[in-house]
């Protein structure tokens, strides 16, 4: 239910009834204090110290970045700056107030009524937030049904009118309650010390009212008629009352003599009241006493400690409570988990450059920002490629980053004998023996590197998964098959690529010298003398052949469904309802099975890509070895030999074990993997 928009159609004249009008903002409840001041929740901004805390916390909450994220899964995220409510939570969450505006009124209104509520207006059907709108904590009630259980709210117009919301049309964000419906009012659970604070103020303003000296009575011997005495008294006050006539001489007549009724102020400990009520003021807010201006306990030592409780102990519970708030009432059941909100801490240091560069020298070494992610948060263009490298400092790192490191700190393997083949096609012990061999220098390698490459092709799929699915949600099941394509085609021919070689290549060119020094290790040449400047090329040309096979096969399984290729011939075509979710379905087995299939197939294929290449160029024929879970087909070639230029299977050939069904082999292959799963090798024969 919008509310403003009903009050905008209302013609009661001579009333304001525009949302930020100051009737939504009148306080008519007083709270009487034990110093006889009356306080309110707006009469209480007039000490100075409220007026500060408030004022700080809420434009501090208001001026934090506050976005929406989409979950991509493995703790990564990205800007949903898509979503509908990118824009309302982060620049305009309606048409008369600014982000910043919105946010600091609503929290202003927590930090004084305990509770800040706003009314969501929602499009037709609830389907998304359309805009948000601060309502008076003051003039708000919580009703809760009695037969249902279910809350409402009423909510007084500005013409006396009750209106009743529901509970999904209010935003409802509570401080410390203990009924969880509504908070306690910090400015009534504190009422005594700002009534007391305000009291002192009085005092003193009275006191240099009265000429800055304490309360004086001016005594005659005789006794004065009532014209006398009211002359007197208003002669004597127009001379001497004020700081402009504080040293103005006094002349008494008639034996007049001045009598001090009054103690002074200083032993009256004015002062060290006002003092006192500021820290109990600032301690109700829990605010550092030097972010209100008092530096009376602020040191060079432990300034920058408090500034770092301010924000740990005073802003950061109230940026949860309302992103917890903002998640569940204004994103769609649907969309819960998938999207959220979140604040930026960061934000706050925009002003302190040498804090940002320090934040960032860190995180940097840390291997947690790029180059590039560093120079976006400056609004400065990246670098390209190479500025989106994690690097870390290698004199101090986890031992599974040393696992993965480079060949050229890693020890060099020991070099494995070259044997001479045995017959040409012929299974033999000594092929046996090599396949020994290469376990204790290769295999290892593979195992340590597959979960390196499984992290990697999960954040690839993750990526490509999220995408698809955001893509059949906004065209497919909107009837659009020809958007969805459009938008894939574009996907995998401009985007998808360069993600997939930025992500893989760094982990192919450490996998690829690795394999390099322990291959040519076998042959017995030194990995130093050759490795650094063979291999850094082919692995990244190996990158951008992977990316290639790796987007034929997602767009070809993607359009094979949307096509409807796999409907049998006769058959009814499916909808647009059935084409999504086979889409959907066929995404979500990559999301659970793919990055495994990729650090099997991959960790195996560039081992027999870098090793052949190797072994050639140095003038060393290719012999297969089976190793590990070999099957029917892969012991069919195990221990053949061949060439340089020649492949041990050819395109079109039929590979037919005795007693098992014919594979049909769609390309040549010098190397191993000969199908999905095999994890063969091949080593080096002269």
């Amino acid at each position: 239910m919008s509310l403003f928009p009903a009050l905008e159609k209302r013609a009661d004249a001579g009333v304001d009834r525009s949302p930020t009008s100051d009737f939504w903002y009148q306080v008519v409840d007083y709270i009487k204090t034990s110093s006889g001041v009356n306080i309110s929740e707006t009469s209480a901004l007039n000490v100075t110290a409220v007026y500060s805390c408030i004022n700080l916390i809420s434009r501090h909450i208001g001026s934090m970045p506050l976005q929406v994220y989409e979950n991509l899964g493995d703790g990564r995220k990205r800007p949903a700056t898509d979503h509908s409510l990118y824009a309302i939570l982060h620049s305009r969450p309606n048409p008369e107030m600014t982000a910043m505006s919105y946010r600091s009124t609503v929290q202003a209104h927590l930090l004084g009524w305990g509770t800040c509520y706003s009314n969501i207006e929602w499009t037709q059907g609830y389907r998304k937030v359309k805009a948000l709108w601060p309502l008076s904590p003051n003039r708000i009630s919580i009703l809760r049904a009695p037969t249902t259980g279910d809350l409402n709210y009423l909510y007084q117009l500005p013409s006396g009118e009750q209106r009743r919301l529901y509970v999904w049309d209010v935003l409802r964000i509570n401080g410390l309650g203990f009924d969880g419906l509504s908070g306690y009012s910090p400015i009534m659970k504190g009422k005594e010390a700002i009534g007391l604070s305000v009291a002192a103020e009085k005092h003193g303003s009275l006191f240099f009212a009265n000429g800055a000296i304490p309360g004086l009575a001016l005594s005659h011997p005789g006794k004065l008629s009532d014209i006398a005495h009211d002359h007197l008294r208003k002669s004597w006050e127009d001379a001497h009352a004020g700081l402009d006539n504080k040293h103005r001489l006094a002349i008494l007549e008639e034996g007049i003599k001045i009598e001090k009724i009054g103690v002074d102020p200083e032993l009256a400990q004015l002062l060290e009241t006002r003092r006192f009520q500021i820290e109990e003021i600032a301690r109700l807010f829990n605010i550092p006493l030097h972010k209100i201006s008092d530096l009376s306990r602020a040191t060079f030592n432990n300034i920058e400690h408090l500034s770092q409780e301010y924000l740990t102990d005073c802003l950061l519970p109230y940026a949860v409570q309302n992103e917890q708030s903002y998640n569940y009432d204004l994103f769609i059941p649907k969309d819960r988990g998938r999207f959220f909100a979140e604040h930026n801490f960061e934000g706050l240091l925009r002003g302190d450059s040498q804090a940002r560069a320090e934040f960032y020298r860190t995180m940097f070494n840390i291997g947690a920002f790029s180059s590039n992610i560093i120079l976006g948060k400056e609004n400065m263009n990246p670098i390209g490629e190479e500025g989106d490298l994690h690097m870390v400092q290698l004199n101090m790192v986890p031992l599974k980053t040393y696992l993965n490191a480079p060949a050229s700190v890693l020890p060099t393997p020991k070099p494995i004998p070259v044997i001479p083949a045995s017959t040409t096609g012929v299974k033999s012990r000594m092929a046996t023996d090599r396949a020994d061999a290469v376990k204790n220098a290769r295999l290892k390698l593979r195992e340590r590197h597959y979960q390196l490459f499984k992290e990697t092709a999960a954040q690839i799929v993750t990526r490509e998964t999220n995408t698809i699915k955001r893509y059949v949600e906004k065209y497919l099941r909107n009837g659009d098959r020809s958007g969805f394509t459009s938008h894939t085609v574009d996907f995998y021919t401009n985007t998808f690529p360069d993600y997939i070689r930025m992500k893989i290549g760094p982990v192919m060119g450490v996998y690829a010298d690795a394999i390099g020094a322990s291959a040519l290790g076998e042959i017995g040449i030194d990995p130093t003398d050759d490795i650094d400047t063979a291999l850094s090329k082919f692995a990244r040309d190996y990158a951008s052949t992977y990316a290639d096979r790796h987007i034929e096969s997602s767009q070809g399984q993607v359009d094979a469904i949307v096509n409807g290729d796999a409907v049998p011939e006769g058959a009814p075509a499916p909808t647009d309802e059935e084409v999504s979710d086979a889409v959907n379905a066929r995404v979500d087995e990559w999301d659970e099975t793919r990055s495994d299939k990729i650090a099997e197939d991959e960790t195996v294929r560039l081992d027999g890509a870098v090793a052949s290449t190797l072994f050639a160029d140095h003038g060393y024929r290719l012999q297969w070895v089976s190793v590990g879970h070999s099957c029917p087909y892969c012991e069919t070639l195990n221990g053949s030999v061949v060439g340089k230029g020649e492949h041990f299977l050819k395109q079109d050939q039929e590979l037919q074990p005795e007693g098992q069904p014919p594979m049909h082999i769609r390309f040549s292959k010098r190397h191993p993997p000969a199908h999905q799963g095999c994890d063969c090798m091949v080593l080096a024969v002269q």
